[in-house]
């Protein structure tokens, strides 16, 4: 087995750490780009993103904008007491859905008449 001598050591660990930033690099920049994607994936999904309040369920009601499990309780409550929504402002009479969050949900929400 040969030895390495002092300068060829240093030009072989040279290389390696060059190889080893230009895979650092190529990782960092798929990241980058990958998080780009799902970000812009998900203005995406959110922009095409409907629920309609007479057939949505507990679940779906949780994705709009503000709306947590309590929320969604009160829409399902609301819905299984009066009935079908006949217009999305009937939501605004729960307590918690006025003014401002009911301006970030109206753009997402529907009403129809059959599914």
């Amino acid at each position: 087995m040969k030895s390495l001598d002092a300068s060829e050591f240093i030009r072989i660990r040279n290389r390696s750490l060059g190889f080893v930033l230009i895979i650092a690099v190529a990782i960092s920049t798929i990241a980058y780009v990958s998080d780009s994607v799902q970000k812009k994936q998900l203005e995406f999904n959110r922009s095409h993103f409907v629920v309609d309040l007479n057939h949505a369920t507990h679940a779906e009601l949780n994705l709009l904008p503000g709306v947590g499990p309590k929320l969604a309780d009160e829409i399902l409550n609301l819905r299984a007491s009066q009935g079908r929504f006949s217009s999305v402002d009937q939501i605004s009479t729960i307590r918690g859905i006025k003014g401002a969050r009911f301006a970030a949900i109206k753009k997402y929400i529907v009403v129809s008449s059959d599914r």
